[in-house]
């Protein structure tokens, strides 16, 4: 007979965050050891085409997919949600400039609900960042164009400002819709709606995409003329990449004015130009092209010269925290090898001292390019670069390939542990208070299929230089024979067992065991307090077969409360079993133990 004994359980209320409902299926794994401090996401998309999400016939429907999907970055141990809020000019949140997503009802239809504040909601559940994913330049595509015309209250971009679009060709026919860089009023409306964004809602970051030109256009000459009046001198190439770095720093100068705390990112393509360094391959490329500055370049498009794309500029200038290129490509040849790439991007972006997440192509199958074969080596070689993270693209080829079915789904790495984002050390650095995990309230059932501990802490008063008041915890859980040291247990990315924003947490215990708990606070930037006092849980089992276990197990608040000198505790248990009762204090120190023997059924 299994038989559970108790030493002590937290009243039993709020977010259930049960390890055994939140257990996942992989089949990847790195090698290298895991790091504590890791970014780890997943971009959800939301354009037409390439749709994470939303996906169901009815609004219930929708809710549901967001939220599992949410839930699959907890199962997966990522720690940050990337969600494509404004696609091609339109809106996934309720905005005053931009119409409703054409994806959601329609272009311009209301929903009746929040995507974005419900996205926000759900991940603050699990203590995960949300970053509102923006398409920046790339606004459209003909195949809506009746719809975009359409448009009305609020029209989209194409409809209300035609003189800002250009027409680019697409491979597949029609054309694509692409905002004009190089006119300052067209930067600027796409500043004000990232700042829409920051001011409405309490995101973590800005992500930005298609942050550059598809090309050059054939008339930058006549738009330059007309709109220019920077005074700018340089080539036109170098005018066109200026008028991109002017639109990253306008919208982080916007950004830090309004919430210094948000953090602002772009994701640009994979290569960033032919590199100062030759490959190991000594590779006779077939793709050089002038101006070069080494031997080396692939058939694919280099992010400086081809689509004016200076994301090296943008870090060391300071108008991006981080930047998330994207290398989808396989390792080593043929084509553009991943681990090269990796490393340049490391040798070009050190000096800044910002983050580079890089972005792995989960999506590539395909003989010669199988990233999804090798994700655990491509992540083992980002950690080997001391990069300080990495992103999948995109969340279906990620978590799993086929119909919607999150009992089935796995996700295609396996971290094992989980992590913190790193910190940023230019942003606020306050550190949070500790917390204490409560003693009020002592109630305990027990149930066929384990033993719930619930944890609850009031949350500590915090506001950081800058004004930022969140705070999120992390639950660390130690299986051992004896109280741990908490400082050391803290530095051991095995022992963090779950990240919440909530101040509550409740365990499923399913195997016998000493275990012992602490909570820490940490901030929007990640900064950590102390820990919390450690609390001890034990569950034990006989060596007898069967699988009956106490019907019932209630253990009171004692009364009265506060005492002097004496108080009583009453509990009740459902059949005879050997009993333990300990006192601890607030400290989690053993104070006594009142009760240690079989004790019979009954109150």
């Amino acid at each position: 007979m299994n038989q559970y004994l108790t030493k002590l359980m937290l009243g039993l209320m709020g977010l259930v965050l049960s390890a055994s409902a939140l257990q996942a299926q992989f089949y990847q794994q790195p090698t290298t050891e895991a790091p504590k401090h890791e970014f780890r996401s997943i971009w959800i998309a939301t354009v037409p085409g390439a749709t994470d999400w939303p996906k169901g016939a009815t609004t219930q429907a929708k809710q549901d997919y967001l939220r599992e999907i949410i839930q699959e970055h907890v199962k997966a141990k990522m720690n940050a949600i990337v969600f494509q809020t404004v696609g091609r000019g339109d809106a996934l949140f309720q905005s005053e400039r931009l119409p409703w997503n054409i994806s959601l009802e329609g272009l311009g239809v209301d929903p009746g609900w929040d995507p974005l504040q419900f996205v926000i909601d759900e991940a603050q559940k699990y203590g995960l960042e949300v970053h509102a994913w923006y398409n920046v330049f790339n606004v459209g595509n003909s195949s809506f164009k009746a719809q975009y015309e359409a448009s009305s209250n609020p029209e989209h971009v194409y409809k209300a400002n035609p003189e800002w679009i250009k027409e680019v060709p697409l491979d597949g026919g029609g054309f694509g819709y692409w905002l004009n860089p190089g006119i300052p009023a067209a930067r600027q409306w796409a500043v004000d709606n990232v700042i829409e964004i920051v001011e409405n809602y309490d995101v973590d970051a800005v992500h930005f995409d298609f942050a550059r030109y598809p090309n050059s256009f054939t008339d930058d000459q006549q738009t330059r003329d007309e709109y220019d009046d920077s005074g700018f001198t340089g080539a036109m190439d170098d005018w066109r990449r200026n008028n991109v770095n002017e639109f990253q720093r306008d919208v982080y100068a916007a950004v830090q004015d309004v919430k210094p705390w948000v953090k602002v990112g772009t994701t640009p393509i994979g290569h960033y130009k032919e590199s100062q360094w030759p490959t190991p391959w000594n590779e006779n490329c077939p793709y050089y092209v002038s101006p070069a500055q080494a031997p080396c370049s692939w058939g694919a498009n280099r992010a400086y010269f081809q689509v004016f794309q200076d994301a090296i500029t943008w870090i060391n200038e300071g108008v991006n925290d981080y930047i998330a290129p994207q290398l989808y490509w396989a390792i080593g040849p043929p084509g553009p090898h991943f681990d090269f790439l990796a490393q340049d991007w490391r040798k070009n972006s050190e000096a800044s001292g910002k983050h580079v997440y890089i972005g792995i192509g989960a999506y590539q199958t395909t003989p010669g390019t199988n990233v999804a074969a090798e994700i655990d080596d491509q992540v083992d070689l980002i950690r080997e670069n001391n990069h300080a993270g990495h992103m999948f693209f995109r969340f279906d080829q990620t978590i799993f390939e086929g119909p919607p079915n999150f009992q089935e789904k796995k996700s295609k790495i396996d971290y094992g542990t989980r992590a913190f984002v790193p910190v940023m050390d230019w942003k606020d650095i306050d550190v949070p208070p500790a917390v204490d995990i409560a003693r009020e309230t002592l109630m305990a059932s027990i149930v066929d299929d384990g033993n719930d501990i619930t944890l609850t802490w009031d949350a500590p008063a915090f506001e950081t230089a800058s004004g930022d008041t969140k705070i999120s915890y992390a639950v660390y859980r130690v299986n051992d024979n004896s109280v741990p040291d908490v400082m050391t247990a803290m530095e051991d990315p095995a022992n963090l067992y779950a990240l919440t924003g909530e101040t509550t947490f409740t365990d499923r215990i399913t195997e016998a065991g000493q275990y012992y708990y602490f909570v820490t606070a940490y901030s929007r930037n990640w900064v950590e307090s102390a820990p919390s006092n450690v609390v001890e849980h034990f569950t034990a089992t006989s060596v007898e077969s069967g699988d009956e276990i106490a019907s019932a197990f209630k253990l009171d608040q004692n009364y009265p409360n506060p005492f002097n000198p004496t108080t009583q505790i009453r509990y009740a248990i459902g059949e005879s079993v050997h009993t333990n009762l300990t006192v601890y204090d607030a400290l989690g120190r053993q104070v006594a133990t009142l009760i240690n023997e079989t004790m019979p059924a009954g109150n």
